[in-house]
């Protein structure tokens, strides 16, 4: 695995690769973003494919290597790649649900290019929602966001779990998918729908919306006052904001 880190020093952008395998730092100067696709691509070129070659690419989706797979998403979602569309859509239809909550991270990955690629966003919904029980945070929590920007708000309750969290990590991790919440005010979700056919329709989805945002600005509120991470914080401050704004509307 290799990991990244950018510096900017006098106008000159350095940055360091390190391989995690052989703990070996390797500084290099240039775009950070060529750079980027240059490394996230080393497994596609090791296994003799064209990365210029965004047919290629899209064959590389059905490979056998996971790292082959995941740098060939990674490369078609970064070049906006529409093309793919159809491979994208092979890859999560028709999978079981143990499939999908075996290789999570993978799925994730596939629903993301997916939600970027494609207008509509159907596909990914019960992928997503398959993922809700995805044991590592990191995973539920991308699939809570998917959902929240698709105007779904099933993946709430495991977001707020996590900002009331004490380990810090999963507050930090929840606080970058908060955001996306504050786009639901009012409008129809798939909870509110949830709300009426299963359990009774005892007011207007209006109010039943507004519940929902209610416990997600107290939430990060809350969460905001208790944490004393400064980048948490300025990652809370825009759903606070915006849904103060709104409420006042």
């Amino acid at each position: 695995m290799l990991k990244l880190t950018i510096v900017l020093m006098i106008g000159m952008c350095l940055t360091s690769i390190l391989n995690a395998e052989t703990n070996e730092v390797i500084v290099v100067c240039g775009d950070p973003v060529k750079l980027q696709e240059q490394f996230v691509s080393r497994p596609l070129r090791g296994a003799g494919i064209d990365i210029n070659s965004n047919k290629e690419l899209i064959v590389a989706l059905q490979n056998n290597s996971y790292a082959v797979r995941y740098a060939a998403t990674e490369v078609l979602m970064k070049r906006n790649e529409k093309a793919a569309i159809p491979a994208f859509k092979k890859c999560i239809e028709g999978k079981d649900n143990d499939i999908i909550l075996r290789d999570g991270d993978e799925y994730i990955h596939i629903c993301q290019a997916l939600y970027i690629l494609d207008e509509n966003k159907d596909t990914i919904i019960p992928v997503c929602n398959t993922l809700l029980k995805h044991i590592t945070v990191q995973t539920h929590l991308d699939a809570a966001g998917l959902l929240a920007q698709c105007k779904d708000t099933r993946g709430w309750p495991f977001v707020k779990d996590c900002l009331q969290s004490k380990e810090e990590f999963n507050v930090f991790l929840a606080s970058r998918i908060a955001p996306f919440f504050h786009k639901l005010p009012f409008e129809e979700t798939a909870l509110t729908k949830q709300y009426k056919q299963g359990r009774g329709d005892n007011g207007s989805s209006k109010d039943k919306a507004a519940r929902i945002i209610i416990d997600v600005l107290a939430t990060c509120i809350e969460c905001f006052k208790k944490t004393p991470d400064e980048a948490i914080q300025l990652d809370l401050m825009y759903p606070i904001s915006q849904l103060v704004r709104v409420s006042r509307a």
